[in-house]
């Protein structure tokens, strides 16, 4: 009978880490964009919600051609919770100010929370592609959140955006955004400037990155977003699962 030597490990791992490329690339240019939503399309679609929505054609079309297995399961209780907000977020917009706004940031969070999630799994299948996202996910707050630092020195000078009541508002249109983008972005970044074995210069850079994500969220005046960060780095300094 005829044997055949296994391949090298190099050659077969090479064709399958470009797989993805342009959905990978797409999502990065999406996340790095995520915090900056005056920059937008039309509408109420941002850049970034573009860069996303194309990384997610260019998946499924990638998935569908090649049948590649994607088992991803998506937890159940993220479902229950987005599945309760949806209802909620639609019955209020019957009585909201704009109702086209407020069915949109619905729409728009089922998109960032299930279809992104799976994108994410999909595309960030190493945990240098995983850190590498996180690490623009941060640059992107601390973007807002320097522009909401200018917005507290300098007043109104970023364009299409405006401080309400001396709450700066950053590269977003409400200062409760800028506070939730900064807040949930606090906890990565600290774990991001408090690795070990980084070098010296990184970590100055990466202490900078936290400093102005934290500007922004003391900028925004929102104690919610400001009790929340604090939350989670209680949490994460105490080393406690969240959820197990």
């Amino acid at each position: 009978a005829r044997t055949y030597a296994a391949a090298p490990a190099e050659e077969v791992a090479e064709p399958q880490g470009n797989r993805m490329q342009v959905g990978r690339v797409l999502f990065y240019a999406g996340v790095l964009l995520v915090a900056v939503l005056t920059l937008r399309v039309g509408g109420q679609l941002t850049v970034s919600d573009a860069f996303f929505f194309l990384a997610l054609a260019f998946v499924t079309a990638e998935v569908l051609v090649s049948r590649r297995p994607v088992p991803v399961g998506i937890p159940p209780l993220l479902l229950v919770g987005i599945g309760l907000f949806s209802v909620g977020g639609l019955l209020s917009t019957f009585g909201a100010e704009a109702p086209v706004k407020s069915a949109a940031v619905v729409a728009r969070l089922v998109f960032l929370t299930v279809f992104w999630f799976w994108v994410a799994a999909v595309v960030l299948d190493r945990r240098e592609r995983v850190q590498k996202a996180i690490t623009f996910w941060v640059i992107s707050a601390a973007l807002a959140g320097a522009a909401g630092v200018l917005q507290l020195v300098a007043g109104d000078v970023i364009p299409n955006t405006t401080p309400v009541f001396g709450r700066s508002t950053g590269l977003t249109n409400q200062p409760n955004d800028l506070g939730g983008i900064t807040a949930v972005a606090f906890v990565p970044a600290l774990m991001l400037a408090s690795r070990a074995g980084i070098p010296a210069r990184k970590r100055l850079l990466l202490v900078g990155v936290l400093f102005l994500i934290a500007g922004g969220l003391i900028s925004s005046g929102s104690v919610g977003a400001f009790l929340a960060a604090a939350a989670g780095t209680f949490w994460r300094s105490a080393n406690v699962p969240i959820a197990q």
